[in-house]
């Protein structure tokens, strides 16, 4: 399973939160890239209303519509703000607000985003587990070929369900990235001797009540 060693403290992102339970990160770097799995944007005429692979599920609260960079969308961003310059976004179409809603909890979520209009906007994401808000991250971002990365990690012993996205002007988002919890599977092997040791428990518990009797 993939780990959250991506996410470090980012003292040029605006973080609150009233439970302190998120951490940060800043810029696309390869760490953050190979802890991390993408979900691809579809190559769709028409306007979706969420992406899947086979791990996640993620629903849209407001229909998206898939364009190019170059090629329906002016301008992006470039590294090291952004992964590349010319990703393919979605686009809330006049929206000034999204919900990802996931099909199961994460450790970890982010995305790249960036105003349609050719200015300066606040862009705000809020993270959820459950109604319990975790923390939010607000950046100002250039419509220009200005995108920036909006990512964070749960702490510990919390996870993500949902994530709102609200600007002053409609906007889009791409890289599409997420972490899942881990969980450590036995292998065969190990189900065995785990197996055997509780019937190893169990023959001295009984020769135990015999000894007793």
């Amino acid at each position: 399973m993939l780990n959250r060693v991506w996410f470090v403290a980012a003292a040029s992102v605006a973080l609150t939160s009233p439970v302190l339970a998120l951490t940060p990160v800043v810029s696309p770097d390869a760490a953050y890239r190979t802890g991390t799995t993408l979900l691809g944007v579809p190559a769709s005429p028409i306007a979706i209303t969420s992406v899947a692979d086979p791990e996640l599920h993620v629903t849209f609260s407001t229909a998206l519509l898939p364009l190019t960079v170059g090629a329906g969308w002016a301008t992006w961003g470039s590294p090291p703000d952004t992964e590349q310059s010319n990703p393919r976004v979605l686009w809330t179409q006049g929206s000034t607000s999204l919900t990802f809603t996931f099909s199961d909890v994460l450790t970890g979520f982010g995305f790249e985003a960036q105003p349609n209009p050719f200015g300066v906007y606040d862009i705000t994401a809020e993270f959820f587990s459950g109604a319990v808000s975790l923390g939010t991250i607000t950046r100002s971002v250039d419509g220009n070929g200005g995108a920036r990365l909006f990512a964070a990690a749960a702490d510990f012993g919390d996870t993500i369900s949902s994530v709102v996205v609200t600007s002053s002007a409609d906007f889009a988002v791409a890289q599409l990235r997420y972490t899942i919890p881990s969980g450590i599977i036995p292998e065969p092997a190990t189900w065995a001797m785990m197996i055997a040791g509780f019937g190893l428990v169990g023959v001295a518990a009984r020769r135990r009540r015999l000894v007793g009797a």
